[in-house]
């Protein structure tokens, strides 16, 4: 066969890690005995285009250092005193080749694999409930109620960075933490309603959130804001001390079907507010879950899972969406039980005890029975509050279309 009928090879680079056989990881351990394992495949033509960055070495450095929550720096073979790639490259070779993403040794110990699952159990709806409201109000306000990369103001929703269904003791966690940030970084969230876990997004955006774009902040220990391009993948001029840079994994997203259409492109930036701003530790995460979920090899993904299986979730256990909502509900009841007694709380346990009188009939039946049962309502509930979303977003649009927007 001669060359011009050979069949195409995609140039691609090849990213290793090396990872442990169990954990945890023991103090100073000896990394001549942990496996290099292949962890992302991305194609050179996608970096050289400069879709995520002027300089493909710096993105990859960072994606591999969020996907497992450490620093490290990235070389050309598997030596540790090999010299680093050269990061100021803007244009690789188009052949394919490997990378290894030498963890520093004094970060070992933080090792902490992102969840790729982290967005799988999502409800993208909009909630009804009185704490709901006060959520979507507070990041609202905060965001100017207008999607923070449209600009829209009607059809917008309060959308959560790291997903509802994660639960408070999962942020917690995540942003105690703190990833690849540094300690001035540190934001501490207990509540996963709390506003620095949201941002103001146009509905359909909502819905793109986690499975075709997520948000880049920098700098970050492997960029600066310099270094992310603006819409079309070119340089942009105007550029910010600190910026948050929507990433668009395949293809620009439309938003509209008439002339007026908006095109939310790569390189996208969202307005960061000036206070209240989610800690960018929620960015990593759900950006490097994305980063996996592209360019992921599925073996070594199993891999991670099988090694830390719930330590992925901070130990947090997984579950459904109904057992998730009910682990809320007892995390909001504990966190009022250790409240001050006030006449405001006092009112508040005089409705416990009205919620009480409604439980008599169950007296009889088996705990386990109670909380299933409550459990499917709240499911229920969940499910009822997504359908009237959606029909309320689907007139809306009705009504922008016989509008001409």
């Amino acid at each position: 066969m001669d060359s011009d009928s050979a069949p195409s090879v995609l140039a691609t680079v090849h990213v290793f890690v090396q990872l442990p056989d169990s954990i945890p990881v023991a103090p100073n351990p000896d990394l001549a005995h942990w496996d290099w394992h292949h962890i992302l495949s991305i194609p050179v033509s996608i970096l050289n285009e400069h879709r995520f960055s002027l300089k493909p070495y710096k993105w990859i450095r960072f994606a591999a250092g969020i996907i497992f929550g450490v620093r490290g720096h990235l070389k050309p073979s598997k030596q540790p005193n090999n010299a680093s790639c050269d990061y100021e490259i803007d244009e690789l070779a188009n052949e394919s080749f490997d990378v290894y993403y030498h963890i520093f040794p004094e970060q070992i110990a933080r090792l902490q694999p992102v969840d790729p699952d982290i967005f799988d159990e999502r409800l993208a709806v909009t909630h009804t409930s009185s704490r709901a409201s006060t959520y979507r109000h507070n990041v609202g306000e905060r965001d100017g109620h207008c999607c923070v990369l449209t600009h829209f103001v009607q059809g917008c929703e309060a959308v959560h960075v790291v997903p509802h269904v994660k639960s408070n003791e999962y942020i917690r966690r995540l942003t105690e933490h703190n990833g690849v940030r540094e300690e001035k970084e540190k934001d501490d969230i207990a509540d996963i309603d709390d506003c620095r876990n949201g941002l103001y997004l146009q509905a359909h955006l909502h819905r793109r959130y986690g499975s075709d774009f997520a948000f880049l902040q920098t700098p970050n220990f492997a960029m600066l804001p310099s270094d992310v391009p603006g819409p079309g993948h070119v340089p942009d001029l105007t550029v910010a001390p600190a910026r948050c840079t929507a990433h668009v994994f395949d293809g620009p997203i439309v938003l509209g079907a008439t002339p007026q259409r908006t095109i939310v492109e790569s390189g996208s930036q969202a307005r960061i507010a000036d206070r209240n701003w989610p800690p960018p530790v929620l960015f990593d995460v759900t950006y490097g879950s994305l980063v996996l979920k592209t360019f992921g090899i599925p073996a070594t993904v199993d891999v991670i899972k099988n090694i830390w299986q719930d330590q992925l979730t901070f130990g947090v256990p997984k579950g459904t969406v109904a057992e998730n909502a009910f682990r809320s509900l007892e995390e909001k009841k504990a966190r009022k039980a250790r409240k001050p007694r006030t006449e405001e709380n006092d009112k508040r346990a005089e409705l416990d005890a009205l919620d009480l009188l409604r439980l008599i009939p169950y007296l009889n039946v088996p705990p386990e029975r109670v909380r299933e049962y409550w459990a499917a309502e709240h499911a229920k509930q969940e499910s009822d509050d997504q359908r009237r979303s959606e029909a309320k977003v689907s007139e809306w649009r009705d009504r922008c279309a016989d509008a001409g927007l």
